[in-house]
């Protein structure tokens, strides 16, 4: 298990260094990152409240128009569609295109370790992006009608909208 959590950390971390180097090997510097880091966490409270806000305006006119389910499963197949696009475009680089596999396979591990890890890293890298756009309007949902059982609900669907795309997209 231990092997498994490793290489879960290990293939996040080297997606992460993909994402902030911009496929450059030249290293940055450790004001560079904090900037970089920086960037990102505003565009994404930015893209939170953005979305937020929107979610908040439309459910108050679906709430008025006793349309909240129809509501409800556009926003969870919105997010199904954005994870299976995403999951298609990330799978064959996460499986096939890295160059770590040579190194993983001439390790003691299990090939189920190595491919399990890859797949929860393609999970979580789709569950950033349904955190950026469905969170936010099922926040806007919950602001306007709250309910202990929807917050469940979409705490559970968030929880695992990613991973039947990601499932579909490791298949193909």
């Amino acid at each position: 298990m231990n092997q498994f959590l490793s290489l879960i950390k290990i293939n996040l971390k080297l997606s992460m260094d993909v994402v902030f180097s911009g496929g450059r090997r030249k290293k940055k510097t450790g004001f560079g990152k904090i900037g970089l880091i920086l960037l990102f966490v505003i565009f994404g409270v930015l893209m939170f409240v953005s979305f937020g806000a929107i979610g908040i305006s439309v459910a108050e006119k679906v709430i008025e128009m006793n349309l909240k389910n129809i509501y409800i499963s556009l926003i969870l197949l919105l997010g199904l569609f954005m994870g299976f696009i995403s999951a298609i475009i990330v799978a064959p680089s996460v499986y096939f295109l890295s160059n770590d596999v040579e190194t993983y396979l001439s390790m003691p591990l299990k090939s189920g370790y190595i491919l399990g890890a890859k797949f929860i890293s393609l999970v979580l890298s789709q569950f950033y992006l349904i955190i950026l756009f469905v969170a936010p309007m099922a926040f806007g949902l919950l602001f306007v009608d709250f309910s202990i059982t929807a917050l469940i609900g979409w705490i559970i669907a968030i929880l695992f909208i990613p991973v039947f795309p990601s499932l579909v997209a490791s298949v193909l």
